[in-house]
């Protein structure tokens, strides 16, 4: 599973209705912390500029990532870390360690990076 683009139902807050609700989101997954349990980063739209972070947020243009199937250009948020279980990832959508090697190397550097500061600052 580790370097697989997947789909997988997350928890949000529906502000409409002033609730949590599920959808399905496309994540990375980058690591497994037990046997049913895996390491993710969100895949998303980000539609505000003003949310994007510069440091952490790896574009997904549309035309360079054909087997991704995105439909708009997105970001792989490797600020975001999470972890998901396997009842909750639903399909593989592809490859992406295997179809993508340097935009993988480049996500895991990111996440590392992201890690070494937020312990440094720990400190």
């Amino acid at each position: 599973m580790i370097g697989k683009a997947c789909i997988s139902v997350t928890k949000y807050y529906d502000r409409r209705s002033q609730r949590m609700g599920l959808k399905e989101r496309p994540i990375l997954v980058i690591g497994s912390s037990d046997s049913t349990d895996f390491v993710a980063l969100p895949i998303s739209r980000v539609t505000r500029s003003q949310y994007l972070d510069p440091d952490y947020d790896y574009p997904l243009e549309i035309a360079d990532f054909p087997t991704m199937k995105l439909t708009a250009k997105s970001y792989i948020r490797t600020h975001k870390q999470f972890i998901a279980n396997d009842a909750e990832i639903t399909r593989v959508i592809c490859d992406f360690k295997y179809d993508y090697p340097a935009a993988y190397t480049s996500v895991l550097r990111l996440a590392e990076q992201f890690q070494k500061n937020l312990f440094e600052r720990a400190f």
